[in-house]
Parts: C-alpha cells; sequence; structure tokens
C-alpha cells in the first residue's frame, strides 16, 4: 500500500464531516433518523451525525389544539360528576 491508501484507511472517508438531519416531531420519523444515523455511522466509520426536529407546521399545530380542546368540552358536558366545573 501507497500512503495515500495507508492515509484514507486510517481516517475512512467521512472522517470528521458532520451531517445534520432534521425530522418531524410529530409524523413519527424519528425511528427513521435514528436508521439512518446508525447506517451512515457503520458506513462512513468516524462521521459525525447530528438529529434535531422541528416542530410540526402552524395548520397541523392549530388543528391539533382545536380537537384537544373541543374533546375536552365534549368530556365536561357528558361526563360532568368526572370533572366538576367547581369545587
Amino acid at each position: 500500500m501507497d500512503r495515500t491508501q495507508l492515509l484514507l484507511k486510517a481516517t475512512g472517508i467521512g472522517f470528521g464531516n458532520t451531517v445534520s438531519i432534521d425530522f418531524c416531531s410529530s409524523c413519527s420519523y424519528r425511528g427513521t433518523a435514528v436508521t439512518m444515523k446508525n447506517m451512515l455511522e457503520n458506513q462512513f466509520p468516524g462521521i459525525n451525525v447530528a438529529l434535531a426536529n422541528y416542530p410540526p407546521p402552524l395548520p397541523k399545530r392549530m388543528l391539533s389544539k382545536l380537537i384537544w380542546e373541543y374533546g375536552k368540552h365534549l368530556a365536561t358536558r357528558k361526563f360532568p360528576s368526572v370533572f366538576p366545573a367547581e369545587f
């Protein structure tokens, strides 16, 4: 082996490089991101993989909040003894 091949073998192709993977926190992509991180680290030893999540888009957050509030309203109307309005 010549010097270049020894250097590549010692450091690896991805040595010192950083890959950032961002995924949606509400879309259940965490498992896929972790799998991709493990695959990259196995394929390219020495590579740094940073995982980060970002919040869901505004319409999805608003719809979720609306459904949650409506559910609470229905629960208090349907079961008033379980959720008393006053103490």
